[in-house]
């Protein structure tokens, strides 16, 4: 069973034990304005059109004689597009890994924030979350999502006019540039408005105390979890990150 981690401050981390809850954002508001920005060309523009026809006759009437094919092609390019398009769902991100150094840097405090490490579903809980997500019900599951490194964006549609296959629709959200691939990042994904979502609790693993924590931040969040570990089984581990001595490799040890 794979597992996906969260960076995060000491103060967000508590909330976060504490109330089974995560923020989750539109992508348009990511840090990288090209985060879920899908393009389009006259490939496959005409049978995207025709089959919207088809699906809504009272579309019928607009013609898609090719400069109208080029002019929607180029709305659909647009930030406004994307930016409209970005509000029918929300994301949080993870990491495949708890040892990542500019992770640590930019996303957890320089090192004094906090890694918290999630597990995946087992069968029967992936399938209800699978039914609650496509049905787009309240769903308790993180679903983990890769994300695949591409130096090519992902278009709205395919050459077959077709959304939501592999490389394109809602799946875009899911390819991100070659830059980013140090992040190994991997993504749950909820098909309604940003907010604030709970989840749960059973999928939290543990939690890994930054090498540069300040020691009453520290002592906070270690007895956060051991008020939880009262009630809770399994405990939730705790581990201090240390790097090892002769390389810039961290690892961890238990706390």
């Amino acid at each position: 069973m794979h597992h996906f981690f969260k960076y995060m401050s000491s103060d967000v981390a508590k909330i976060v034990l504490t109330d089974s809850t995560l923020r989750f954002t539109h992508p348009n508001k990511f840090n990288d304005p090209f985060d879920y920005y899908p393009t389009s060309s006259a490939l496959g523009a005409n049978k995207f059109i025709k089959r919207v026809q088809s699906e809504q006759p009272s579309l019928q009437k607009n013609k898609t004689n090719f400069k109208n094919i080029i002019k929607n092609s180029s709305i659909l390019r647009s930030r406004e597009f994307r930016d409209l398009t970005a509000k029918q769902f929300c994301i949080t991100c993870f990491s495949k890994t708890p040892f990542s150094l500019p992770m640590w840097a930019h996303y957890a405090n320089n090192h004094d924030g906090c890694v918290i490490e999630f597990r995946e579903l087992n069968e029967k809980e992936n399938s209800e979350a699978l039914k609650n997500f496509r049905s787009s019900q309240e769903n308790p599951y993180l679903i983990p999502f890769d994300v695949t490194y591409s130096n090519k964006r992902p278009s709205v549609f395919d050459a077959n006019g077709q959304t939501n296959t592999e490389d394109n629709g809602f799946m875009a959200a899911l390819i991100k540039a070659k830059v980013w691939e140090y992040e190994q990042e991997v993504r749950t994904i909820r098909l309604s408005s940003e907010g604030i979502y709970k989840f749960n609790h059973q999928q939290i693993v543990a939690v890994y105390l930054g090498m540069s924590m300040d020691t009453i931040k520290r002592k906070e969040v270690v007895k956060t979890i051991k008020e939880i570990n009262k009630s809770r089984t399994p405990n939730i581990k705790i581990f201090d990150i240390k790097m090892e001595h002769d390389t810039y490799n961290l690892t961890r040890v238990r706390h």
